[in-house]
């Protein structure tokens, strides 16, 4: 709890310790050390988990080291080692330098191995143990990997045509001619439900899509980066030494947009807002990112007194709150707005195929 704690993420500490808990019960009566009822032990989690430790498999056991609760996770790499997690002209040579972060717990914020987003994301966001051990479990079974590449993007996957459970692709950009790790776009684009769960594709569109023509996406909206006009630690700097509304707005928009550090974002969209409450942009824009960010009830309020330009993204949130009859009559009052019209078409045809 401890690193989201000074980070201010409870939430996401109480998500990753239930998780954690969830796990190691599976793995113990697994291996009989206590009896589960019938309607656990038919699931395919416990199915698994049984066989993982029959075979001796690489599964059967999770390792969470043992590091004190104040372990400085984030320490800067001494110059010395600092080639183990170089980035490569090779994107396998990324990759493979990116599973060696993982063995050693190299979390530098800073390391070259990492696309400049994903350096901020890195430094603003805590670093969480189990989550991290399960996703190097992952990335361990994938071996050997394929990489698919288009232009300066590309992605490892698993080589073979074999099922690997619960894998997550490994998204990378060249940059300087070297092949660098884009976790930034990765947490935006693939959701994970909970660590070692399997991955969705959250868009359709976006510079990754290429390597994913074989699964389907479960919505069509993707949150651009923002082009900046400077590197971004400079842009977020630079913001950062202001306290005013467009200021606090385009700052949230920045960690957002491009480096998805989503709930430090939320904080500066509520500062902007508060300085501005009839602000519609910023109020829609605001909106738009609790949706993408499945924060349904917080996206209603933001929206709350605006006027009915705002009726489709509106309507969208009660959809998503299963709330269909409302979602209708909003996306009907849409349809009279030369605004986002298009959105509310698409809410209602979704809503063709609900009963309600």
């Amino acid at each position: 709890l401890a690193p989201y704690a000074s980070y201010k993420i409870i939430g996401m500490a109480v998500m990753d310790v239930v998780d954690l808990l969830h796990e190691q019960a599976y793995q113990k009566a697994a291996r009989g050390a206590f009896a589960l009822g019938e309607q656990f032990t038919q699931t395919k989690t416990f199915k698994r988990k049984k066989a993982e430790y029959l075979s001796g498999g690489a599964g059967s056991q999770l390792q969470i080291p043992d590091y004190p609760v104040d372990h400085d996770f984030k320490k800067a790499v001494d110059k010395s080692v600092a080639e183990r997690y170089a980035p490569s002209s090779d994107p396998i040579k990324t990759t493979e330098a990116w599973l060696k972060v993982y063995e050693d717990y190299a979390w530098d914020p800073w390391l070259d191995l990492l696309t400049p987003e994903s350096q901020i994301m890195r430094d603003r966001y805590p670093f969480a143990l189990y989550e991290e051990a399960m996703r190097f479990e992952q990335m361990k079974k994938m071996r050997p990997y394929k990489i698919v590449v288009k232009g300066n993007y590309a992605v490892a996957r698993p080589a073979t045509k074999k099922e690997i459970e619960h894998w997550v692709p490994i998204l990378m950009k060249k940059i300087d001619g070297l092949w660098r790790i884009d976790i930034s776009e990765t947490y935006k684009n693939i959701y994970t439900p909970a660590p070692g769960k399997s991955f969705r594709l959250r868009i359709r569109h976006f510079a990754y899509a290429f390597a994913f023509r074989d699964m389907r996406s479960s919505i069509n909206d993707y949150v651009e980066p923002i082009p900046l006009n400077m590197p971004i630690a400079q842009k977020v700097a630079s913001l950062e030494k202001k306290n005013d509304a467009q200021s606090y707005f385009e700052l949230a928009e920045v960690l957002y947009r491009n480096a998805y550090v989503s709930a430090e974002a939320y904080i500066y969209y509520d500062m902007a807002v508060e300085l501005e409450p009839n602000n519609f942009d910023m109020r829609w824009s605001y909106a738009e990112r609790l949706l993408y960010g499945l924060a349904y009830k917080q996206g209603l309020k933001v929206l709350d007194g605006l006027d009915d330009r705002a009726a489709a993204l509106r309507g969208d949130l009660y959809y998503k709150r299963r709330k269909y009859s409302l979602a209708e009559s909003t996306y009907k009052k849409a349809l009279k707005q030369s605004f986002d019209r298009d959105r509310a078409q698409r809410g209602l045809s979704k809503l063709s195929s609900k009963r309600y």
